[in-house]
């Protein structure tokens, strides 16, 4: 393990901070609203930022700065790449969504940009207080843009919901880390050791549970769930989109570095928990969504279901269960970036899609958007030969090579129910007869049609090869 002061390494965060500030003095600079203004700042930012990672200089270990707060790793490295990798999708699919919906331009980018930045601090996080401070950089912003729809009521509501509940979760990780603190006495992820005493090793295991119950509130883990419906259903469907890839890459870190790495010596006290919670997450989360007409709540129990395969291979402890874990982070984010990009993009009547009946005959009226999501929903339902299957089979395998035979089993059994809801979809695009004078529209430049199109296709090519998408999830843990 190195330690050092070179502070290039940290040059992509330096970036995506100067980044959104540089906007706001644009911003009051010009005293004009221009969203394409706006959006070009932006999107050359993420570029830059992305240039500072591919030129940054090969690790031959961890290295840590500013003490052991940071560590600079190819786990953080390759997360922040992925993220940056996701925003520029956001942003290109929000773009003519936001100029419709007239959510502001500028404000929109710069909270993004913020949040963005408070995931890159979680994923080089080896201190609880680092990590503290990148989870309230990622939440205020995302509380922020919730509600930037002030004229419409839903927003403020869930924006409101998503608000108390966040606070209640960091709240309780607080409490869970200064417990955690009085009895190890270190806040170093690499000091966390338990006490032999008894009183205060319950102590300790409680203050672990109570952190682990806030990591699992902002993965969206039954039973701390119940604000994910209402957030995905109120928010600008471009701020669900950020929730639905931004915001879980966010907290898929978290989660490896306080319970895999942090707690790792004591994985026989959460393994079981994790495992629990993991299933359970499958269970509810495909049965609440059958009943769902909703487009964006049936994605957020889908969402709960998926987080739930994540924990399961995390769960299993095993070099090849993190691999699997990784990979499914990376094909559930591509597979959430897709659909929500198809989302944002397609009109029925001028209006923005928010229910299954909304895509009544979108077959009959754009049968190239209709293919893509039904590659999209084909690969989330877990069929092959499509990316989600590979992620499904992966987690599975690592579980066999375990023993957890009857996890394995409720599992594959519960993603078959699952197809059910996401075949229900498909089935109104394409047999389904829409009303006399339907009209779909698809708000789609040369660039944004390209990106969704190169979206889709990524799926099915990496379902068909795999082992690019495997090789680069075992970069993560070398």
């Amino acid at each position: 393990m190195q330690s050092t002061m070179n502070l290039t390494l940290v040059l992509p965060e330096i970036i995506m901070l100067a980044v959104p500030c540089l906007m706001m003095l644009i911003e009051s600079y010009y005293q004009t609203v221009n969203p394409l203004r706006a959006y070009i700042c932006a999107q050359v930012g993420l570029l830059i930022v992305i240039a500072a990672l591919w030129c940054a200089p090969a690790l031959s270990g961890a290295v840590h700065l500013m003490g052991e707060h940071v560590r600079i790793d190819t786990f953080s490295q390759n997360l922040k790449m992925v993220l940056c990798a996701v925003l520029f999708c956001v942003f290109s699919y929000a773009q003519a969504y936001n100029k419709q919906e007239e959510i502001p331009a500028a404000e929109f980018y710069m909270l993004t940009l913020f949040a963005g930045l408070g995931a890159m601090v979680l994923f080089s996080a080896d201190h609880l207080l680092t990590l503290y401070m990148g989870l309230e950089l990622v939440s205020l912003p995302t509380y922020a843009l919730m509600a930037m729809k002030r004229d419409a009521s839903i927003c403020a509501e869930a924006a409101m919901k998503y608000f108390v509940m966040g606070g209640l979760a960091s709240g309780v990780l607080l409490y869970g880390m200064s417990l955690v603190y009085g009895v190890s006495g270190g806040l170093a992820l690499t000091d966390l050791s338990i006490p032999t005493e008894g009183h205060t090793q319950l102590v300790f295991l409680f203050g672990m549970v109570l952190m682990l119950v806030a990591v699992c509130f902002k993965l969206g883990i039954v039973p701390f769930h119940m604000w994910m419906p209402d957030a995905y259903e109120g928010a600008p469907t471009s701020v669900t989109a950020l929730l639905g890839t931004v915001s879980k890459l966010a907290a898929f870190a978290m989660f490896f570095r306080i319970i895999v790495v942090g707690f790792h010596a004591y994985a026989s006290f959460w393994q079981h928990i994790v495992m629990g919670l993991a299933l359970l997450s499958i269970i509810m989360g495909n049965l609440f969504a059958l009943n769902q007409t909703q487009l964006k709540r049936l994605l957020a129990y889908s969402t709960v279901s998926h987080v739930g395969f994540i924990l399961l291979a995390l769960a299993v402890r095993s070099n090849l269960g993190i691999t699997a874990a990784i990979f499914y982070m990376l094909a559930y984010v591509l597979m959430s970036l897709a659909m929500f990009g198809l989302i944002l993009l397609l009109r029925r009547n001028g209006e923005q899609i928010t229910s299954i009946r909304d895509l009544t005959g979108l077959h009959h009226h754009h049968p190239v958007m209709a293919g893509m999501f039904v590659i999209v929903l084909f690969s989330m339902a877990g069929i092959p030969p499509l990316v989600g299957f590979e992620a499904k089979w992966f987690v599975i395998q690592s579980m066999i090579a375990r023993g957890f035979f009857v996890q394995a089993i409720i599992a594959l059994l519960m993603s078959v129910v699952g197809a059910y809801y996401y075949i229900k979809i498909i089935k109104t695009m394409y047999f389904d007869q829409p009303k006399e004078g339907t009209q779909f529209t698809f708000m789609s430049t040369g660039e944004r049609g390209a990106l969704i199109a190169f979206n889709a296709i990524l799926i099915l090519l990496l379902g068909l090869m795999p082992m690019s998408l495997l090789e680069y999830a075992q970069s993560f843990v070398l």
